[in-house]
This record gives C-alpha cells, structure tokens and sequence, in this order.
C-alpha cells in the first residue's frame, strides 16, 4: 500500500493563500484554510485528485517608480 504525501511547492505561510481542491469527478472547491484542506484529505481521501494553492492577493505588476 502506498502512502499519501505532500510535496511543499511554497514556503509562505498558510494563511496567504486559498486552496482549491480538485474531485475525482471533476468539480472543484475553494476554500479559505488549510485546516480545511486536511480535514478534506483525512476524512473524503477517495473523492480528492488533488489540491492547488492560489494566492490569495496576487500582486499586480507597478514597475520601478
């Protein structure tokens, strides 16, 4: 049996960023914490392909002033 694990793409906080968690059936959720991304894949591990970290405040590009 293999063993679910994360890989770390980035090393901010948490709480910078929302998450959308892929279905095995194609829909999509986004959610506000991490503590809920976990508790998804703990408790709904046969209905989750995957997770997506999304930044919750994207910068917008000013240049140099």
């Amino acid at each position: 049996m293999i063993t679910p694990s994360f890989t770390v793409t980035d090393s901010r906080p948490y709480d910078r960023h929302k998450y959308k968690i892929w279905c095995v059936d194609g829909s999509v959720k986004i959610v506000d914490d991490y503590d809920t991304v976990l508790a998804a894949h703990w408790n709904f591990p046969q209905y989750i392909d995957h997770v997506e970290v999304i930044d919750k405040s994207p910068t917008k590009g000013k240049g140099f002033a």
